[in-house]
């Protein structure tokens, strides 16, 4: 389940980014209706904000540092 949401984005794509205080990244390609966690290679849980490059790269700042990766 999702926790606290402290921060989101939207992709190039489409999809809604949400990065949460304890549980990872999750994506949603319908708006918010449904969520999927998308943390292949994030190594922290605590989110504390997002960013995406205009070439679908996501950024995100975690409690330990940042972290970067493709969707």
């Amino acid at each position: 389940s999702i926790r606290q949401v402290r921060a989101m984005v939207r992709h190039n794509s489409g999809a809604v980014v949400a990065g949460t205080d304890g549980a990872g990244v999750f994506v949603s390609t319908d708006d918010g209706v449904t969520w999927s966690p998308a943390n292949d290679g994030l190594s922290v849980a605590r989110i504390l904000s997002l960013s995406a490059g205009s070439d679908g790269t996501l950024y995100a700042g975690t409690a330990e540092g940042a972290f970067r990766g493709a969707m």
